[in-house]
This record gives structure tokens, sequence and C-alpha cells, in this order.
């Protein structure tokens, strides 16, 4: 078989992103998932829509950092006074704090535009809200009074400007620097002893706060960065669903008008589904029916048609065919005129469908002259050529309707359309036969003569339908033949109009700049939290106008931030987190400088314990982080698979953790748990030997840090939990009373200050941790739209591939999907293919119409169904109550649903026979299996009121061999076989007797290959083909196929010799 198709180019989404956005698939990387998250936004040019959403999001951090410095200044500045009871000049700093802080931040809520270095003043106002906090925290250290440092570089890595505009880490480490440094020039003015112990251990403390807090800067890059890729996906799939939308309605327009497409959408529909569900129809089918009282008709003919297709080569035959109905095609659209149907050889319009036409007569003749001359012209283009037209018009009323299960055709049926047929088929070629009913119509605009000669050839018209006719023939205008020289004088191959499988979204630069503004667009408006009690420290001018956050607030949770349907909420917190496995090296790394602390105190009774303990945590870290050591080692992590037991069991728990909800909770409160042990034997260890910085009347005094800041660093690992919110809070909340425990049962002085130490930091954690969830959330509420999104685009998707299937066979169907856009027409040869034509008869039209022809086609349809193996049966056409099938196609199951695919089941096979002769053998057997539906049918009609209108009965003929196939035309393409094998299996059907397959000489010999036995019936004259041999194939009284005996193979070699002879021999059946 030789085939031929040349993409123009694939049409695909050069924006899409191939990874979902919350996808495992990214776990599979060696890089981090950070660095593959900035990769992304890069390849997909969302650099600039990230620096816009960051900077609405600044204006709402900045926000939150305001309301929680003013409340944690107001609670401390409330509880100074109510335990002092008295104010001193000092507390005028926390005041005045509360004023400068709002002043200085100011800036951060005016408008880029407004200033030309906006960053660098964002940056500078982040560098002196932070070193003015830190001065106050300074200022009177010998005084009730707690310390910020662990709040200040929180904020330096997430809630300033900083944080994303500059180097935080730089402030960071000089906000640590000045926090270490103050504490020695203090003992160094008074003259106290250096303790290197201590400073170390707070050097220490503040090295992994920064440490921790730059890790968890990050980690929000990450989510950043996937909320702003996640809804470009989102953008980009609703643009997806759109365009599929409209194309699945372009493919059911070229099915049906479009305006009868939405009268008949619900039958279209559940079509549809029936077929994706592959269901077989038992009940009768309820044929939707429109009828129109006023239109003409077109029915035309290629007069030399057959001649044609055993002649020509296939590649010019379809070059020929498609140029001439493209035109046809065209032609009929600018005179407003519907084609109906394109089968080969005859062309049938209507003018009138869908909208109204006065003109309507007027339209169909003009059409048909036009047809006549683009035909002559045609061959005067192309040398050797022979095409005439034969063209038949009527005027009356139609009823249309889809007519079939599979290959839908939008049909018309009346008693005028049978006239215009009949007008056709007496007509003359290269004239119009027209009705006196059209000509009427016409209104004496047309030279035109009787044609009386022509009326007597067909008694229906003149002793039937008393209509008398007329002939119209065309004049040859300079307009119409340089029309036609500008039409066909085009590049072969190139198409002169846009059908609708070429309606695809260009995957170029221009489609990329419309992603990018739309997203710019969208990014103004997307969600960027914060608590409600927050925005009043919002001084921008325009931070709510268009925000998305009051459309959230319908699906999240104000305080809580949980999902308000219960089913979403369990499905986020059972989504993978992939970042969990690095948030088990920053606790072992927190674990170290626990010991190492430990180590350098005084007293160091625990370190036995606290190294056990490590070595656990680090066992567990090394467990979690398994698949990620594979993965960086392997050449090609996504085809790595375990070798050895011991491998597949730590790979899979690897997964777990990260997929398991119950096991990702239980590895958090087990590694936490051990940091917090690690944490109270420094705390335990401070308390009972006394570590103090100062002995104010006689009584020890411990300062916040000595008791607090391990505990702290318990607090900070928490932000790497991906734990729910719930969860979240009541950990801190244990952590927090037990904290605070240990430091009551001490009775130590200063324990207000610890504990207010301890609470200032979980409010503050806890507000972050709420703002951090929503933004989160609202990534996955994005992910979640864009599966849905991605979900109803399959399902049309889905049904495109039915309607595409009811147009073309699967393999052709496949590729003008894929490749929508082609330089060259599809066409290929096969050498070895079954076709069959079969025809219904002895059935009294005029008395069943449309919706009895139907049904036959939708018996034989469902058919079809149990012929879908490797040797499929497909659907060809239906020519009036003739039907067209052939086996031996190329098949491509790929298009074929799951629910509808078939194993082929084993057909008989011969030493003398090819693999491709199975074709006939599985013809035959649908042809049998037709005669037998026929058979039942006609048994059922009997008792029926006209059941001597409706025994119809089917003669079919068979014949294989050679033929060449393609797709002609533009809107519906039409698939179309063509060639001496075609011509046979027409002429084996049209001499053939009712009830019996009449087969070709070749295909006779092949059945008996077979062993199936066919009987000689002689000589007969088919048309384009000349004198053949004609066969019937043996059935019994129960239509099953009969085998060959002996005596039948001597019978056989007799007939074949003298059939050799010019003699013809009759058969008694």
């Amino acid at each position: 078989m030789e085939h031929m198709m040349a993409p123009k180019r694939d049409a695909h989404w050069i924006g899409s992103i191939h990874a979902s956005p919350t996808g495992t698939d990214r776990s599979y990387t060696k890089d981090c998932e950070w660095t593959t998250m900035r990769k992304e936004c890069q390849v997909q040019k969302m650099e600039h829509s990230y620096d816009l959403y960051i900077e609405r999001l600044i204006v709402t951090n900045v926000a939150l950092f305001l309301f929680i410095m003013e409340l944690l200044l107001a609670i401390n500045l409330i509880s100074i006074v109510i335990l002092t009871q008295h104010i001193k000049w000092e507390y005028g700093t926390l005041l005045t704090l509360m004023i400068l802080l709002p002043l200085i931040l100011l800036i951060c809520f005016k408008r880029k535009s407004s200033f030309q270095h906006f960053r660098l003043f964002n940056i500078i106002a982040s560098c002196a809200a932070a070193l003015l906090v830190l001065l106050m925290d300074m200022l009177g250290r010998n005084y009730v009074k707690g310390r910020y440092d662990h709040i200040i570089i929180v904020s330096v890595y997430f809630l300033l400007p900083i944080a994303f505009y500059g180097k935080p880490y730089l402030l960071g480490i000089g906000v640590s620097l000045i926090y270490l440094l103050c504490p020695m020039l203090t003992n160094a003015i008074n003259l106290r002893p250096f303790e290197l112990s201590k400073h170390v251990c707070n050097a220490f403390y503040l090295i992994s706060l920064n440490v921790v807090m730059m890790a968890f800067r990050i980690c929000m890059e990450y989510h950043l960065r996937q909320l702003i890729l996640t809804r470009r996906q989102l953008l980009h799939q609703s643009f997806v669903l759109k365009e599929t939308k409209e194309k699945e309605k372009n493919i059911v327009a070229t099915i049906v008008p479009a305006d009868i497409a939405h009268s008949l959408d619900h039958e279209i529909q559940k079509r549809i589904a029936d077929q994706l569900l592959c269901k077989r129809y038992l009940n009768p089918i309820i044929l939707p029916i429109k009828l129109y009282s006023d239109v003409s008709i077109l029915a035309a003919e290629m007069v030399n048609y057959a001649q044609l297709t055993s002649q020509m080569d296939v590649k010019d035959l379809v070059q020929i065919f498609h140029e001439l109905f493209v035109e046809f095609d065209l032609a009929a659209e600018d005179h407003k005129v519907l084609r109906i149907k394109f089968l080969g050889d005859s062309f049938s319009c209507v003018s009138g469908i869908p909208q109204h036409c006065y003109t309507h007569a007027n339209s169909c003749v003009e059409l048909a002259l036009d047809m006549i001359l683009k035909a002559r012209h045609l061959c005067e283009v192309h040398d050797l050529l022979d095409i005439k037209m034969r063209i038949g018009v009527h005027s009356g009323e139609v009823f249309a309707g889809i007519i079939g299960r599979s290959k839908w055709e939008y049909d018309i049926w009346s008693r005028d359309v049978d006239i215009a047929n009949r007008l056709e088929f007496t007509g003359m070629p290269g004239r119009v036969h027209i009705s006196q009913t059209t000509l009427k119509l016409l209104h004496n605009e047309y030279d035109y003569e009787p044609s009386s000669r022509l009326d007597s050839s067909d008694i229906y018209l003149k002793k039937t339908y008393y209509i008398n006719t007329y002939l119209i023939s065309p004049k040859l205008s300079k307009s119409t033949i340089k029309g036609a020289k500008r039409i066909f004088n085009m590049t072969p191959g190139s198409r002169t109009a846009h059908s609708v499988f070429e309606k695809e979204l260009d995957a170029s630069h221009e489609y990329q700049l419309k992603i990018y503004h739309l997203m710019y667009k969208k990014v103004k408006c997307m969600p960027i939290g914060a608590i409600q009690m927050a925005r009043i420290f919002d001084f921008s001018d325009g931070s709510r106008d268009g925000n998305e956050d009051r459309v959230f607030q319908s699906y999240i949770t104000s305080f809580w931030r949980h999902f308000r349907q219960a089913d979403i909420e369990w499905k986020y917190i059972n989504k993978p987190d992939l970042l969990m496995k690095y948030s088990l090296p920053l606790m072992v790394f927190v674990g170290l400088l626990f010991i190492i602390e430990h180590m350098l105190s005084p007293t160091y009774s625990y370190v036995l314990i606290m190294w056990v303990v490590l070595v656990v945590l680090l066992l567990l870290c090394l467990l979690v982080f398994y698949k990620k050591i594979v993965f960086q080692l392997s050449t090609n992590p996504l085809e790595y698979k375990p070798q050895f037991i011991l491998d597949r069991w730590l790979f899979k728990i690897s997964e777990l953790c990260e997929e398991n909800l119950a096991m990702r909770i239980g590895i958090y409160f087990f590694g936490l748990f051990l940091v917090y042990i690690l944490a109270s034997f420094n705390t335990v260890a401070c308390l009972i030997h006394g570590i103090q910085m100062n002995n104010i009347d006689g009584v020890k005094l411990l300062m916040p840090a000595e008791a607090t800041d391990n505990v702290i660093m318990v607090f900070t690992l928490m932000f790497f939990t991906d734990l729910p919110f719930v969860l979240k809070m009541a950990l801190i909340i244990l952590v927090c009373i037990s904290h605070i425990v240990i430091v009551q049962s001490s009775h130590i002085k200063s324990e207000f200050q610890i504990i207010w130490f301890i609470i200032a930091f979980c409010l503050m954690l806890l507000i972050m941790e709420q703002h951090n969830t929503y933004l989160k959330k609202v990534g996955y509420y994005y992910n979640m739209r864009y599966v849905e999104t991605q979900r109803q685009t399959e399902i049309i998707r889905r049904s495109q591939r039915v309607l595409m299937v009811n147009i073309l066979p699967n393999h052709v169907a496949r590729l003008f999907l894929e490749h929508p856009q082609v330089e060259e027409l599809f066409h290929e040869s096969y050498n070895k293919v079954a076709v069959m034509s079969a025809s219904i008869v002895n059935f009294e039209r005029d008395k069943c119409g449309l919706r009895v022809l139907n049904e036959y086609i939708c018996y034989i349809d469902d058919l079809l169904l149990d012929y879908r193996g490797d040797f499929q049966v497909e659907k060809i056409k239906v020519k009036n109550w003739t039907y067209m099938a052939a086996c031996g196609l190329k098949v491509d199951h790929s298009m074929e649903l799951p629910s509808c695919k078939q194993q082929n089941e084993p057909r008989l096979s011969h030493p003398t026979l090819q693999n491709d002769d199975n074709c006939v053998l599985t013809l035959l057997h649908f042809a049998v299996d037709l005669l037998r539906m026929m058979h039942d049918i006609a048994l059922q009609n009997m008792h029926l009121k006209f059941g001597g209108s409706m025994r119809g009965q089917m003669k079919i003929g068979i014949a294989h061999g050679p033929i060449v196939a393609g797709v002609v035309g533009l809107s519906p393409p039409h698939y179309d076989i063509w060639g001496h094998t075609v011509n046979s299996a027409s002429g084996m059907c049209s001499s053939g007797i009712a009830g019996f397959i009449q087969v070709t000489k070749e295909t006779a010999q092949t059945l008996h290959g077979f062993d199936i036995k066919c009987s000689y019936r002689g000589m007969m004259n088919v048309a384009s083909v000349g004198e053949v041999s004609s066969y019937l194939v043996d059935l019994d009284e129960r239509l099953n196929l009969q085998h060959i005996d002996k005596e039948d193979l001597d019978i056989i070699e007799f007939v074949d010799a003298y059939s050799k002879s010019d003699k013809v021999v009759k058969h008694n059946f």
C-alpha cells in the first residue's frame, strides 16, 4: 500500500507545560524542584508575570508585617505598663516605633510608575525598618524588654520587600552581626568577663535561623512560581477548551447546517455518547426530521466517471476531483446553496436551507451553470480530460435529517427530490434540465427550450408526476473564464479556502504574545491574601481593584483557611509533598548545632543521648531522601527501576513518604519531636546549671535568649512542614505550652519575658502560616480548575474523534486531527481491497421514505461493530438505497475508544492464499449477515399494516483487487475509493439477484481457497468494465455458506475451462 500526506507543520502548543504543575513528574528530575520551576518560568516567558505578582504580593506582605509588628508592640507596651505600674521615658521608644514603621514603609504601597528606582527605594525602606526595630530592641537591654531578633530575621526573608527585590541574606547577616557584636561591646564597656561559649551559641542560633529562613524563602519562591505557572496553564487550557469547542461545532456544521445542528444538538450528543459507550441499538431509531416547504434541489452527476477512475493515476485522479469539487463547494457558497451530498460521481445541493431565500430557484440554476463552465474549463486546463456534467433542478419541498449510525450523512428526501434525480438522469450533458415548477420561479431570466424528447425517456416524469421539463444552456462569459483561470492556475495541492480542519490556534509568536498579554491582565487580579484586619495597613491606591480574593471567600474559609467543600479539602491535604525531603536535612542541621551548643556549655551530660537522637534523625532523613539520591546517581531517572529487594523497599518507602498523608504526618511529627528533644536538653541544662547573664539583687536572672533560642528554632522548622493548618496550629500550641511549663517549673524571675518571647513568635508564626496556606490553596484551586478544564477538553476531543471517524476512516481521521494543515492532498493506493455494493430492492419507496431508509442504514451500521478487527469493514458511502463498504483498508485502532476495541477472530487459512485475502472472507461474512438481517426484518414486517410494501430484499455484489482512495472537497472532506474493483462491485450489485451475493471470477477463486462454494452464473456486461464472469455464493435455506465437495471441484474446473471460450453458460438455480 502506498500512502502520501505531507504535513505543512504540526499543530502543537509552543506555550504548553508538559508536566502538570502539581504532578509528581518533577520528582524525577535531577535538578532541585525550585531550579526546575525557574527554568519553566523562563521557558514559558512568565518572568514578567511573576515579577508583577510579586509586586502585588509585597504590598500584602508589608501590610501583614505592619499588622504583626503593631500588634506585638501594642501587647508588649500594655504588658510593660501593667507590670511596672509606671511609664518611664524609655517606653516612648515603643510608641515611636509604632508611629515610624508605617511612615518608613509607606513607599512600598506606592505605584511602581511613581518612582524611577522603585525597587531600590523598597530595599532601603526594608533596611530602615529592620534597623529601626533592632535599635529599639537594643535600647534598654537591662530593663524588662523582649528581644526581636527572630522576628526581624523572619520578616527579612518573607515579609519585607527585600525578600523578593534584593538579597535578603545580606540584611539577615547584617542584623545577625549586630545582635552578635552588641553584647560583646556591652560586656567590654562594662568590664564584664568574655563568655566565649555563650557568644558562640548565640552565633550558631543566628546562623541556623538565617539558613532555615533562607531555605524557607526558596521554598516560597517555588510555591509562588508554581502558582504563576498553574495560572498560565489554566489560561492556556481555557484557550484549548474554547478552540476545541469551536472545532467540534465546526465539525458538526460539516455534517449538518449550523442552525439545524443547534436544533438537533441533543440527538447528536446522544449519538456521540452512545458511540463512546459502543452501545448497540435494540429499539427503533428516532430520526429527527425537519420539513422545508419552499426550496430548490440540484442533482448533478459526472457522465464518464467510471472511465476516469479506471484510467487515471491515483495522484492525478485525487487532484482533479479535489479541484473540481472544491470549486463546486466554493460556487455553492457564493450562490448561498447548501451542498448536501458528494458521492464520487454525484453532487446534490439545496437552496433555501437553512435560511429561506426567495431566489432559491435562481441560485440553483446559477450554480448549475457555473458547475458546467468550471468542469468545461478544467478539461481545457488539463489535456486529455473529458468531464461532462449532467444536472437537474426542481423546486418543491424536502425533508432533511441525519441518516445512519456511523459515517453520518445529512440527507434530504421527498417526492421532489426524486423528481430532481430523474431530471438529472434524463438530462443532457452540459445543460441544465429543469422542471416547469422551477421555470415559473425564474421569471423568464434565462433562455430555455422544451425537452419533450427527454420527457418521454422517463415515464414517471410524464405519466406519474405530470411534469414538463426544459433545458437551459450556459453562456460563456469573460468573467467566468477569467475567474476559472485564476482558480485553476494555483499551485497544485494548495487549498483555496480554510476548511474547518484548518482552524487551529497558531502555535507561533502571535499566540505567545496573546498569552503574555492576557496573563499580564490576569496577574493583576490574582489573589494575594492577607487577613482582614491587616488590610487597614494597606495604603496602596488600587490593591483591591479587580482582586479575586473576594471570589475565593466563597471557596476558602477566612480563619482556618479550609476549602468549604470537604472533598476538595481532603484532596488538598492528600496531594504529594515534593519538598518534604528537604525539611529533614534542615532538621539534621539544626540538631547538629544544638549538640555543638550543648558541648560548649559548662556541663554536657546529655551529649551521648543527643548524638543517638541525631543518628536516628539522620537515618530518617536518608530514608526520605533515598529516591532523590537514586535519581541523582541514575543516568536516566524516568526509566530507573530498582533491582534488589532492599533497593525496591527503600525506594517504595521514600515514595510513600511524599505521597501518603498518614506517613508524611507521622514523619513530620517524629522529626520535629526529635529536634524538640535536642532543644529541650539545651534548655533544661541551661535552667539547671544556672547559666545567667546578670545577677540583680542577688537573684539569678536568666535572659530570654538562653531559655528560648532553641525552641524558637523548632518553631522555625515548622515553616517547612506541609501539614494541615489545624494540625500545625495544634502542634505549635503544644510545643509552646510544653516549653512554658518547663520555664514555670524553674521559678526564674524573668519567666514573663520568656513566655512573651515565645508567645510573640507563635503569634507571628500562625499569622504567616495562615497567609502562606492561603496562597498554596489558591494555587491548588487553579490546578483543580486546570484539571477540570483539561477533563472537559478531553471529553470534547473524544467527541471530536467520534465525529471525525463519522466523516473519514480511522487512519485518515487521525491524520486530519493531528495535521489539520496539509500542503498535499491525502491519497493512498491498495493492492488488494474487497469492495461490497448492496442495494435494497423490492421496496415501495413512496410509502416508506427516509425514515425507513434510515432504519435500514442504522441496522447495517450497527453490524459494522462486529467487524472491527485486523480486517475491518469500513463504510464508504450511501447513495439512495445502495450501501457501499470495503475491507482491507488501513486499520488504525488508536482512534477507537478502549471499550470499542475488539480482538480479531481467527479466520480460515489456506496454503495457496495470502494473508490479505482474509479481507474477502471478512467482507463475505458481513454480506451474509446483511442477508440474514434483511430476512429477519422482512419476517417482522409481514405483520405490519404496510407489510406488503416493506418486504425489502437486498442484492449484493462483491469484488476485490487494487483500488485508489483519497480525500476531496472542503466541508466536509469526503473520503472515496475508485478503480476497476469499485466499478466491478457496483456492476455485480446492479446485475445481481435479490437475496443473493454475486461476485467476480477472481473473488470466487479466492473464496474457493477458503472452501466456500460459488456457482457460476454467466458473463455479465458491466458498465465501464465490459464482459466479466459472475458467480453466486451458495447459501442454504438458513443463509449459511456451503462448502465445496469433490463433485463440485470437477464442475468448477469444467466451468472454468468452458468460460474461457466466449460462450455463456446458464446455471440452473
